[in-house]
């Protein structure tokens, strides 16, 4: 009898440190923010013929916002970023082939994405995994600057901004640094009718 009584109290006592662990962790997600702000920056690297010929690799930077939805492996991301896509440098010709000088072409891209991210459920390792996926806008920007045709005139500059609109996916691992999240991540772009493909590779540290 007594060793039932303890075998109940040790059950009793287990029931109420499960209750008291969730009471834990439903206080501190309750106590976070439910918008996780954050920086990443790395570099793009085009993807395919056709981007390859007119674009270069480049650095960039952006800005993102993760809301928290009731499911813990569940959330929604926005994000804003700056893309370098390198520049060319073309010869330019006269009606007569001869060469006149050089065209010097730099291009950039501003994009703007929400995405949808998917964590383990119930994971609790120190590194975990996530995947991403999602749609947004990209704005392509080219400026070049044309060489002078005639001695007494000045090089000529000209830019042009196309807007098209495509989707983006990625995947990641991300650890906690105290009140912070840094994490890394791969992602897959395609925009345009070509269309045009790049693969961005960030480093990141988000709010908690």
């Amino acid at each position: 009898m007594p060793m039932s009584a303890s075998i109940g109290r040790s059950i009793l006592l287990g029931v109420a440190g499960m209750f008291a662990a969730t009471d834990v962790v439903e206080a501190q997600q309750a106590a976070r923010s439910p918008v996780s702000l954050g920086v990443m920056a790395g570099w793009s690297t085009p993807n395919g013929a056709q981007a390859g010929q007119l674009y270069g690799r480049g650095g960039q930077i952006g800005v993102l916002g993760e809301v928290r939805m009731p499911l813990s492996w569940l959330a929604v991301r926005v994000d804003a970023g700056y893309q370098s896509l390198g520049g060319r440098t073309a010869i330019v010709t006269d009606a007569n082939g001869v060469a006149v000088g050089q065209m010097q072409r730099s291009d950039a891209m501003y994009s703007a994405a929400a995405s949808v991210v998917l964590r383990w459920p119930g994971l609790r390792t120190a590194v975990q995994p996530y995947a991403l996926a999602g749609g947004g806008s990209y704005w392509v920007r080219s400026s070049a600057v044309l060489p002078s045709l005639l001695s007494q005139s000045a090089p000529q500059s000209a830019s042009m901004t196309m807007r098209t609109t495509g989707f983006t996916a990625g995947a990641g691992v991300e650890t906690p640094v105290r009140r912070a999240i840094l994490f890394g991540e791969v992602r897959y772009q395609q925009f345009g009718q070509a269309p045009m493909r790049f693969v961005p590779v960030n480093v990141g540290l988000r709010l908690k």
